[in-house]
């Protein structure tokens, strides 16, 4: 059996001239992949926005009950334009030993204004509770709309209903 010789060992001046290349080339056609993806997942939004385009259900012109419509969102808008801030200082002021509120339900429709939820210990500061509502709430028309005693509870849950009393409540600044 012949005797084989194996040299792993490098040599000086065999210089790879063939690496600098090949590097060169592959980092352009890395970059030239990467522009043409780019370009094609453009391409694409815009065909997806074009189908979105078609898609789309034509405009309507106006019909008749436009104006309703209008009136109904201006009235919400109204509400929304309200001087809660000033509504929420007043009610906080108003301290019945015995009642907690829970809910400010706004109301709107024909007869807007605000339903207030919550929980009395008793008739007495319940019915306390609403007499200084009317004269300190800064609203009107305050009345008693549903109360609901439970045997195992220790109170009365009320609701009552009120109307806004614009100019008490618009005028005064919130602190």
């Amino acid at each position: 059996m012949a005797k084989i010789e194996l040299d792993f060992i490098r040599r000086p001046g065999g210089v790879s001239w063939i690496g600098a290349p090949l590097l060169l080339a592959g980092l352009g056609l890395v970059v030239m992949a990467t522009m043409r993806l780019a370009e094609l997942d453009a391409q694409q939004e815009r065909i997806t926005g074009q189908m979105w385009k078609l898609q789309a259900p034509a405009e309507t012109s106006p019909s008749s009950d436009a104006p309703e419509a209008l009136a109904a969102a201006d009235k919400l808008a109204r509400q929304f334009r309200r001087p809660w801030g000033a509504l929420f200082v007043r009610l906080e002021k108003i301290e019945v030993k015995g009642v907690r509120l829970s809910q400010i339900l706004p109301q709107t429709g024909s007869n807007p204004g605000v339903q207030l939820g919550g929980e009395a210990e008793n008739n007495t500061a319940l019915y306390d509770y609403l007499r200084r509502l009317r004269q300190e709430g800064g609203l009107r028309d305050v009345h008693l709309i549903q109360q609901n005693t439970e045997e195992n509870a220790k109170g009365i849950k009320f609701l009552a209903q009120a109307r806004w009393s614009e100019g008490q409540i618009a005028t005064e600044p919130t602190p």
